[in-house]
C-alpha cells in the first residue's frame, strides 16, 4: 500500500492534490449527512409507535414548542416532511459530490495523457528506440484511462471508510453489543472476500496488460505492412489467428474481472438479508413483551446495516479496481520516471570548419561496444560516405554525429567547440535528414514538408522544385495534393523526393541519408542521388549507403568493420 500511495501521489501535481483534499472534505461533510440522515430515523419511528416521546425527548419537546404545535399528528407530518425533505437534498448533495470526483477523475485523462506524451518527446533518443512504439500508444490511450478509474476508486474508498465509521459509530451507541457482533461477522466475511478476489483480480489485470500490448503490437504490425500480408493467404490467416487469440486473452480477462467484482455484492447481500432475518428472530425470542419498546433502536440497527451494505461493496469493488488496474499505474509511473533530455541555455553554434569524432567509444550495452575509439572529422562542405557490413555501426555513429545518441563528454565537437546540453539543440537545428523508410502522415503535401513549423508556400515550392517534384504536383492539386495514410497514394520515389524538400525546408547546413534511397531501383536511385548532389553543393552530406555506386561522387568514404573505422578514399 504504501508502494501505491508513493506512485499514486507521486503523479499528482499540487493541484491535483490540493482538489482531492477537497473532495475528502466533501466526502466526510456527505458522511456526516448520511449518519444524520439514518439517525433521524429513530426518533420518527419512536414517535409513531410512542406520541408521549416528543415530550420524553427534550429535543424534539424544544421544536414543538417553538413551531407552537396544537397536536401530535401535524407534528408527526411535519417531522415526516422534514426527512423527506432532507433525503432530497442529501441525493442531490451526493449526486453532486460523485460528479466532482468524476469531474477531477475523468477530466485528469487529458493532463495524464498529455503528460505521457510530452515525456515521450523529451525522452533520450536511446531509450525510445529501445521500446515498441505500440507499447506508448497504449499507455497514451488506455492506461492514462484506466489511471482515472484507480483515482475514482481511490476516493470511493475514502469515501466510503467515512461513511462506514460514522455509521458504525452511530450503531456502537444505539447498542453496543449487538453491532460487536454485525461487525465481527462483517469483518471475516470481508478478509475472506479480500483473500479470495485479490489474487484472482490481480491475475486477470497481469493477463489484461499482455494482452492488450499483443492487440497493439498486432494492429501496429498489420498496417505497416498491410501489401506483404495481403499478397499471402498464409499471411493473413497468420495474423487473424494472433489478433483472434490476444482478443479471446483480453475478453476473459476482464469477464473474471467483472465476474469477480460482482462477487462481493452477492455475498455481502447474503450475509445481511441472514443477519436481520437472525436479529428479528432473536429480539422476538427474547424480548417479545417489550419488542415495541425496541422497535426505534431495532429499526436504526437495520437501517444503518441496509445502508452499511453498499459502502462495503462499493469498498471491495473499488479495492478491486485498483488491484486490476494496478499495472497502469504502475506502467505510467515508469514513463513519469524516465530520464529525459536535460538541456540547460541554448547557445548558438556557427559551424565553419568541421565536424569531429573525438576517441568515440560506444555500445548498446558496455561490455559489447560496437564502435572503438573512433577518430572523424569531416569538414564543411564535404559529401562523405559510411559503408561496411549490417550490424557494423554506421547508424549509430551517424545518430551520434546528430546529436541524436548523447555519452560521454569531449566527444563530439564543431570548430573544436564541444557539444554539451548547452549548444546540442543548435546543432540538431542544422541537420536535415532524409530516411530509409520515408513517413507521410495522412495530410497534403504542404503539411509533410512544414511538419507544425511555419508555412511557407514560396519557399515549400521553391523546395518542390529543387527535389524536382513540383511539376509532378502541378498536374495534381498542387500543394494540397493528398499523399494518404503513410505516403500510399505517392511511388517510392515521389516520397523520397518529398522527404528531400522536407529536408531541405528548414535550410540545414548538415544533410543526412541513412540508406534514403536502397529500397529504390538503380535508375530511380540515380536520379535521386543526383538530384541531393544538385542541392547539397552548399552543404555539408553524410550518407549511409550499400551500393557502391550510389556514393561515387562523395569527397571521402569509410568503411565500418569490427567496431573500426578505415578511410577507403
Amino acid at each position: 500500500m504504501k508502494i501505491f500511495l508513493n506512485k499514486f501521489n507521486f503523479i499528482l501535481d499540487r493541484d491535483d492534490r490540493k482538489k482531492i483534499y477537497f473532495i475528502v472534505l466533501f466526502s466526510l461533510i456527505i458522511s456526516f449527512i448520511e449518519m444524520i440522515g439514518i439517525s433521524a430515523v429513530m426518533p420518527f419511528i419512536a414517535i409513531i409507535s410512542n406520541n408521549n416521546y416528543i415530550y420524553e425527548n427534550s429535543f424534539l419537546k424544544f421544536i414543538y414548542d417553538v413551531l407552537n404545535f396544537s397536536n401530535n399528528i401535524d407534528f408527526i407530518l411535519f417531522f415526516g416532511i422534514c426527512l423527506i425533505g432532507f433525503y432530497i437534498i442529501r441525493a442531490i448533495l451526493t449526486m453532486v459530490y460523485f460528479y466532482v470526483i468524476s469531474k477531477f477523475a475523468r477530466g485528469k485523462y487529458n493532463a495524464i495523457s498529455k503528460e505521457i506524451f510530452q515525456k515521450i518527446l523529451n525522452m533520450k533518443y536511446i531509450d525510445f528506440t529501445n521500446v515498441k512504439s505500440s507499447h506508448y500508444s497504449k499507455s497514451i490511450i488506455n492506461e492514462a484511462y484506466n489511471f482515472t478509474t484507480v483515482i475514482i476508486a481511490f476516493l470511493n474508498i475514502i469515501t466510503e471508510v467515512f461513511v462506514i465509521v460514522l455509521i458504525y459509530s452511530l450503531m456502537f451507541y444505539v447498542n453496543f453489543e449487538l453491532t460487536m457482533l454485525i461487525t465481527s461477522i462483517l469483518v471475516v466475511s470481508m478478509l475472506f472476500l479480500i483473500k479470495v478476489v485479490s489474487k484472482k483480480i490481480k491475475k486477470a489485470g497481469v493477463q489484461r496488460d499482455i494482452s492488450q500490448k499483443s492487440f497493439y503490437d498486432i494492429i501496429t504490425n498489420t498496417f505497416g505492412s498491410y501489401k506483404l500480408i495481403k499478397l499471402s493467404i498464409n499471411n493473413v490467416t497468420n495474423i487473424q489467428n494472433r489478433f483472434t487469440n490476444s482478443s479471446i486473452n483480453f475478453t476473459n480477462s476482464n469477464i473474471v474481472s467483472e465476474t469477480i467484482s460482482q462477487l462481493p455484492r452477492v455475498f455481502l447481500e447474503s450475509i445481511t438479508f441472514i443477519m436481520i432475518i437472525v436479529i428479528v428472530l432473536f429480539l422476538v425470542f427474547t424480548s417479545y413483551e417489550n419488542l415495541m419498546d425496541k422497535v426505534p433502536s431495532l429499526t436504526l440497527i437495520l437501517l444503518g446495516l441496509y445502508r452499511l451494505m453498499p459502502s462495503a461493496n462499493r469498498l471491495l469493488t473499488s479495492y478491486g479496481q485498483i488491484i486490476y488496474a494496478h499495472r497502469s499505474l504502475d506502467i505510467i509511473y515508469e514513463i513519469y520516471q524516465c530520464n529525459a533530455e536535460q538541456f540547460s541555455h541554448q547557445k548558438e553554434i556557427d559551424f565553419k570548419t568541421n565536424l569531429e569524432l573525438r576517441n568515440l567509444t560506444f555500445g548498446y550495452e558496455i561490455e559489447k561496444p560496437i564502435l572503438k575509439s573512433i577518430n572523424l572529422s569531416i569538414n564543411k562542405g564535404e559529401k562523405v560516405a559510411f559503408v561496411g557490413p549490417s550490424g557494423s555501426g554506421k547508424s549509430s555513429m551517424v545518430d551520434i554525429l546528430c546529436g541524436l545518441i548523447t555519452i560521454n563528454k569531449n566527444i563530439l565537437f564543431v570548430d573544436n567547440q564541444e557539444i554539451n546540453d548547452s549548444n546540442i539543440l543548435s546543432l540538431r537545428n542544422k541537420i536535415g535528414y532524409i530516411p530509409q523508410n520515408v513517413y507521410l502522415f495522412d495530410g497534403t503535401v504542404a503539411e509533410n514538408i512544414c511538419l507544425g513549423n511555419k508555412r511557407d508556400d514560396e519557399k515549400i515550392i521553391d523546395v518542390l522544385k529543387k527535389a524536382n517534384i513540383y511539376d509532378l504536383l502541378l498536374t495534381k492539386e498542387g500543394l494540397e495534393t493528398e499523399v494518404g495514410d503513410s505516403g500510399v497514394k505517392l511511388s517510392g520515389g515521389q516520397k523520397q523526393r518529398i522527404a528531400i524538400a522536407r529536408a531541405l525546408y528548414m535550410d540545414p547546413e548538415i544533410l543526412v541519408l541513412d540508406e534514403a534511397t536502397s529500397a529504390l531501383d538503380e535508375t530511380t536511385e540515380q536520379k535521386i542521388m543526383d538530384e541531393i548532389l544538385k542541392v547539397s553543393t552548399d552543404k555539408t552530406l553524410i550518407m549511409i549507403a550499400h551500393r557502391l555506386k550510389t556514393i561515387e561522387h562523395c569527397d571521402s568514404v569509410y568503411e565500418l568493420k569490427n567496431g573500426s573505422i578505415r578511410r577507403k578514399r
